[in-house]
């Protein structure tokens, strides 16, 4: 999925989040397009370096269903059975942020390679050495 960046510096389109929530103006749009539409997201920049990603989450069943049919999301009934039993429940607003620390740390330490930084470094099979199966 794709997105861009508008004249205000917004996003739009859905993203790559489909827990992201969509602007509330779009919905109240006759005719609803997924790719025309901003979502509540954000991000932290240092330096012109993305540093976190976030935003205020769907919380809305239907809205959330009608994101991951539009995306074409197979079985997403058992795949986020836990997400869809809480928005049933009545999940309230809410927001969330993520650090990418190897981001973060390649503004503050400056290395000549940013493989330096990888905390969990995979080997040539995609593998990770620390985590990787038996």
């Amino acid at each position: 999925m794709t997105y861009k960046i508008n004249k205000q510096g917004v996003q739009e389109g859905i993203g790559q989040n489909i827990f992201s929530k969509i602007d509330e103006r779009f919905y109240n749009k006759k005719s609803f397009d997924y790719n025309s539409c901003i979502t509540k997201s954000v991000d932290l920049v240092i330096n012109g370096v993305e540093i976190a990603s976030g935003g205020e989450r769907e919380n809305n069943l239907k809205r959330f269903r009608n994101n991951l049919d539009y995306l074409k999301i197979e079985n997403y009934e058992k795949k986020y059975h836990y997400f869809i039993k809480a928005l049933a429940s009545g999940a309230p607003p809410y927001f969330a942020l993520a650090i990418g620390w190897e981001r973060l740390l390649w503004v503050l330490l400056e290395p000549e390679e940013f493989t330096d930084l990888f905390i969990f470094p995979k080997d040539n099979n995609g593998y990770c050495l620390v985590t990787k199966p038996d």
